[in-house]
């Protein structure tokens, strides 16, 4: 394992007031202090630690604040370098894993965190595999990661070797090279016919008029089926993945604490909106209404539905979600319950879940 310095900015700062002397022939001074500073510099931990976005930067404050994320970034490092082995235990073999950890030491500090993140998706695909061998099924047959239709083969063969690690990152790069996206299996080629489809020919809902500009990119429900499960509406279309990694879906969750410092205003008694400006400057609301269904022990659920705006200021959709607390009656908890249906955990089980068809039914509820 090569162990990674922390860089000690205490002796080698350069001082702003200090001017290099030029010789007549204009060529730099050999002053031995300012070679020894430049000396220090050498090396990938020490170019990550005064690199901010490929600028090296040599003001004091500004160096203080790159030494901090430099230690940070070896911190984190040396954290991920002693996990790995823990975390791919009786998973995988013993050489193969010490090979790529030695592959990854050779990386700079920078390319070294992106590495330790593939690694960690590759350990879940590992697991996924495993489980998959473990069942007994086709793997020929098998549905996996956005919608892919079988165990590719080159995959398969690495698995048969005991090669886990390799498994994972071939089936890593097959899973990317399919679409990010999907329609769910009642949204149609128009908002039109995603309404007929969803809420019937008769439904109030009619197709929205917002201007998708001024809206946020996503759109998230979150709802109870076995366990909460997120799924994410885009412009185009539902996520496979990416789930858990956007500020909506850590609104929603509350995993950055957002609702504690939100504001709650209520539609009467049918719903609650959750509002507020998240701690990145994004203005995000989430619709949170009974579910019509309850957990094994008889508790209530909740489904909510988050929009998240470009900027501090509420969009149009927003604004429109908003203004039902002033017109209770026209609140529909019907059509957020259709809207957000999930019949299994997979986010594919979200068969209505669709960006367009959840601004149709807000701005339809708004203008009543």
């Amino acid at each position: 394992m090569t162990e990674i310095n922390k860089v000690n900015f205490g002796t080698n700062n350069i001082n702003p007031q200090e001017k290099k002397e030029v010789k007549a022939d204009n060529k730099p001074s050999t002053d031995e202090g300012l070679k020894k500073s430049t000396k220090l510099m050498i090396g990938a931990t020490a170019l990550a630690a005064v690199t901010i976005g490929g600028v090296i930067l040599h003001k004091g404050n500004v160096a203080k604040k790159a030494a901090k994320e430099a230690e940070k970034l070896a911190k984190d490092l040396k954290f991920q370098r002693e996990r790995m082995p823990r975390l791919f235990m009786d998973s995988v073999k013993e050489e193969e894993l010490a090979a790529k950890l030695e592959e990854i030491d050779k990386l700079s500090p920078l390319e070294q965190k992106k590495a330790y993140k593939a690694l960690n998706k590759v350990y879940t695909n590992v697991l996924g595999l495993q489980r998959i061998q473990k069942s007994g099924k086709n793997l020929d047959e098998i549905t996996l990661r956005r919608g892919m239709k079988g165990v590719p083969k080159d995959v398969q063969k690495e698995m048969a070797d005991g090669n886990w690690i390799k498994a994972g990152e071939l089936y890593e790069a097959h899973v990317q090279e399919l679409p990010n996206t999907f329609k769910a299996k009642n949204i149609g080629a128009t908002v039109e016919e995603s309404i007929s489809n969803v809420f019937g020919t008769e439904s109030k809902v009619k197709p929205h008029t917002y201007d998708l500009s001024k809206e946020g990119e996503e759109i998230s429900s979150l709802r109870n089926c076995g366990g909460y499960y997120d799924v994410i509406a885009t412009k185009n279309g539902v996520l496979y993945e990416g789930s858990g990694s956007t500020n909506l879906v850590r609104a929603i969750s509350n995993g950055d604490n957002f609702q504690a410092k939100a504001k709650y205003t209520h539609i009467g008694d049918k719903a609650t909106i959750i509002h507020g400006v998240d701690k990145d400057g994004k203005y995000v609301t989430i619709l949170n209404v009974a579910d019509k269904n309850v957990d094994t022990s008889g508790r209530g659920l909740a489904i909510n539905l988050g929009l998240i705006s470009n900027g501090k200021k509420p969009t149009p959709a927003q604004q429109d979600l908003m203004s039902l607390a002033q017109h209770p009656e026209k609140f529909d908890e019907a059509l957020i319950d259709k809207l957000t249906v999930k019949n299994s955990p997979n986010v594919t089980g979200a068969e209505n879940m669709d960006y367009d068809l959840a601004l149709s039914v807000i701005q339809s509820m708004a203008k009543g």
